[in-house]
Parts: structure tokens; C-alpha cells; sequence
């Protein structure tokens, strides 16, 4: 929990520094993809307050301008409209200021009392629903005040109404990679690569000299599986995905070839088959394997 505080403060301070709202999401108790649009999380007070609201205070925190609702009930009620997570405990207790929106399709009613600001991404119940719900008095006008509040509030905050032409829908599709990102990001992933064991110091890589001559023999490194270079695991899948440019786009197969230089023989074993892998590896000096998964929203994985 605190690490998840840490960190989704720290991401929040980073995005919003740049003039974007961001969201903190999904609120709350998205424990499972399976039957997240039925299942119902019975989780209880003093736990969602010690394990699963920590990094959304990071968020707070930080002056996150906007929360996503979950598909999932908790404790028998829909995370969209439920009074005591949404009211109760995320804007009353937590203090959180800014707007809250529905996963999309996670609208089951006009839930505005309930503390839903935004039903996303259409107006089955926060249009003219909403709007007779005004009219005859069951939504009071200080309500809808309250969510256009809350919503227009951190706009202004971070900028965005300063420019809005620079609000183009259309920038969603611009290429924005530069050198810099592509290097920090490889900085980030080298930092992230543990180091489980190494027995007899075999890494990092030494050059074998022959005893007949004072030379450098060049060793064979055999790469193995689909995973170093034709099918690899870079980025999960759902709708926050983020596919990179080819261009900056570097296998493991191309990185440890380049590295080898002209000490080492890269050869490439494109197979997940161990008995193909095995006969091709054959007479390798050194065989490296690379493995992956992946994960999606809507789905969990059956295994590791």
C-alpha cells in the first residue's frame, strides 16, 4: 500500500506538471478481470482503508483532477453508484476535489446523488434521464452544479482552458517519441532487470582464449525463442495500450547482436519448440532464452 502510495503520487505530480488531467483508476476493488462486469467484492471497511485506498490517497494527494468508477459491486452495490465509496469515503473522508467518471458501459442508473459526476461515453442515464430528474425535483440543481464543479475545476487549474484550441482531438494519433524518451525509457528498463542468480560468475560474458595461440576465438551465442525478436512482449493489451514506433523498437536479438560485435557468433533460434530449440542450440557456447506473458483487461491469466 504505501508503495502504491508513493508511486501514484509521483505519477500524478508527473502528468499533470505537463497540463494533463489525470485518472485514477478503477475505483474501487477491481480485485479480478474475470466477471468484472457481475462480480461483487465483499471487502470490508478497515480493509479497503489499509490495503486498497492507500494509492488512490497518493493520487489525492497529489491533486489528481479525475477518478474512474469500476464495473465491479461492492458489497452489493455498483462501484458507479455506490454512496459509500463514491460520497461517503472518496470525496467526504479522502477529501478528493475533483470529478468522478464511469468506466465505459459502468453507468447503471442516474447515480449523480450517489456521487457519479460522468457517465462515459454516452447519455443513457446523465442526459435527458438527468434532465427530467432536475426538472421534477429528484436531482436538485446544486447537485449538477457540483459535478460541473468538479470538472471544470482542475481545467483551469492545469491550463487547459488558457489554450483550447491546442485541445485537438486529432494530436491522440501524433507521433510524439523523441531520442530522449527512447533513451530514458531503456535507461528504466535496464534498471528494472534483476538478477536472480548467477552461478560461477558466468555473467557477464568473458572472451575464451585459446591455449595455442594468443588470440580470441569467437563464440557462438545461440538466442532461443519467438519472444527475442518475431513475437515480443513489450506492452499488455486493453485499452491502455501504447504500441512503440518500429523505428525505436530494439528485440533482444538485435540488442545482443549488436553488443556481441564481431567477439561473438548471434545466431538465432526463432522456435518455442524445446526439441527444435535443443537440436538447434546444439554446439552453442552459451544459450540464452527468452521467455513472456501478457496480460489484458477483461481476462486473467490462467497461469504464470
Amino acid at each position: 500500500p504505501y508503495l502504491g502510495y508513493r508511486n501514484a503520487l509521483r505519477l500524478v505530480e508527473g502528468i499533470q506538471s505537463q497540463g494533463v488531467i489525470a485518472n485514477a483508476k478503477h475505483w474501487v476493488n477491481n480485485n479480478q478481470e474475470a466477471d468484472r462486469m457481475s462480480v461483487d467484492e465483499e471487502v470490508s471497511e478497515r480493509t479497503r482503508y489499509e490495503l486498497y485506498y492507500p494509492p488512490f490517497e497518493g493520487a489525492i494527494k497529489a491533486g489528481v483532477g479525475s477518478f474512474m468508477c469500476s464495473y465491479n459491486k461492492v458489497i452489493g452495490t455498483w462501484a458507479c453508484e455506490n454512496d459509500i465509496t463514491l460520497n461517503r469515503d472518496l470525496k467526504g473522508k479522502l477529501g478528493f476535489q475533483g470529478w468522478v467518471m464511469s468506466d465505459w458501459g459502468a453507468t447503471h442508473s442516474t447515480s449523480i446523488a450517489q456521487g457519479l459526476d460522468q457517465e462515459m461515453p454516452g447519455d443513457d442515464y446523465f442526459g435527458d434521464s438527468l434532465m427530467q430528474m432536475v426538472k421534477n425535483g429528484t436531482v436538485t440543481e446544486s447537485m449538477v452544479d457540483d459535478s460541473v464543479l468538479r470538472m471544470l475545476t482542475p481545467m483551469y487549474e492545469l491550463g487547459i482552458m488558457d489554450d483550447p484550441e491546442a485541445w485537438d482531438p486529432q494530436k491522440a494519433n501524433d507521433n510524439v517519441t523523441s531520442a530522449e524518451h527512447v533513451s530514458l525509457a531503456r535507461d528504466l528498463a535496464t534498471q528494472g532487470t534483476i538478477l536472480l542468480q548467477n552461478e560461477n560468475k558466468l555473467l557477464p560474458l568473458s572472451k575464451k582464449r585459446s591455449q595455442e595461440e594468443n588470440s580470441v576465438d569467437k563464440q557462438t551465442i545461440a538466442v532461443v525463442g519467438t519472444a527475442c525478436h518475431s513475437e515480443l512482449f513489450i506492452v499488455g493489451l486493453g485499452s491502455g495500450e501504447v504500441k512503440p514506433v518500429r523505428p525505436y523498437l530494439r528485440t533482444p536479438f538485435q540488442g545482443i547482436t549488436e553488443k556481441a560485435g564481431d567477439d561473438y557468433e548471434v545466431v538465432l533460434i526463432d522456435t518455442d519448440d524445446p526439441t527444435e530449440a535443443k537440436q538447434n542450440a546444439t554446439g552453442a557456447d552459451y544459450i540464452l532464452v527468452c521467455g513472456g506473458a501478457s496480460a489484458t483487461e477483461g481476462e486473467d491469466r490462467a497461469n504464470l
